[in-house]
């Protein structure tokens, strides 16, 4: 595996020649009939490509958690781990994996800006997340942006594995739970910029300082609060952030 330095990420050179190199090697009769070994399951499968995957997680001990479990796997290859998005884009260009995985912890919730910039420079390699939740709006933007797999940390480890396999086949991977919330919640109640606005709102930002990040006059913001409030039919500006909060919106 590689971990982030600051020159840069360095891919490591899989030695895989044999130990004892220079010695001569011995000629073995071919097995045949009940000398060659079977399959544990009776079956005769051809072998798995091997699948190359980036790793990004900030926290080392969940990075080590993703490498530890995916070093277990034949047919998967961690090829370089890194600790944040900024070289995230640079390493994924000089290594080309089939997949990339990322803690969603990593981009502060917004995985949208690496992951359109992956699907613009390496349109062949696939985004899984692991998030610890999401909101549906949160997913819907994820999948909008390209993202191929999102699976819940909840889950159970080997789900990583075969989603990492899924997603660098093609397949679209969205962890069942996480589906059928998404279902059963309005995600649509809000427009973008009513969210966006709403969401600085239960960060505890006044009026004007949602206007300053946000480049709007004070009464455009002051706006868009009273359509969220009106569209969730709360009372004020905090019973619309919990109300929101509790319909799985923020």
């Amino acid at each position: 595996m590689v971990t982030q330095t600051t020159g840069g990420v360095t891919p490591v050179q899989h030695d895989r020649s044999p130990a004892l190199a220079g010695r001569p090697t011995r000629s073995r009769p071919s097995a045949s009939g009940a000398d060659r070994a079977q399959p544990r399951n009776g079956h005769d499968h051809p072998r798995r490509s091997t699948t190359r995957v980036l790793v990004a997680a900030d926290l080392a001990l969940i990075r080590g958690a993703f490498v530890a479990l995916l070093s277990l796997e034949d047919d998967i290859q961690v090829i370089a781990e890194l600790a944040d998005t900024e070289s995230l884009a640079s390493a994924a260009r000089q290594l080309e994996p089939d997949a990339v995985v990322i803690d969603v912890a990593l981009t502060g919730a917004d995985v949208r800006p690496i992951t359109q910039q992956l699907r613009a420079e390496l349109p062949s390699c696939q985004t899984l997340l692991v998030s610890g939740a999401m909101t549906p709006r949160a997913l819907r933007r994820a999948l909008d942006a390209g993202v191929r797999g999102i699976i819940l940390k909840s889950a159970p480890a080997s789900q990583l594995a075969e989603g990492i396999r899924r997603v660098a086949s093609g397949e679209l991977v969205i962890d069942s739970d996480l589906a059928m919330s998404a279902l059963a919640r309005p995600s649509d109640l809000l427009s973008d910029r009513e969210h966006e606005v709403l969401e600085l709102v239960a960060e505890g930002s006044t009026a004007a300082e949602i206007a300053a990040r946000l480049c709007l006059a004070v009464g455009t913001v002051q706006n868009y609060v009273s359509a969220a409030i009106n569209k969730l039919g709360a009372r004020n500006r905090g019973d619309a952030v919990r109300m929101a909060r509790a319909a799985g919106l923020l």
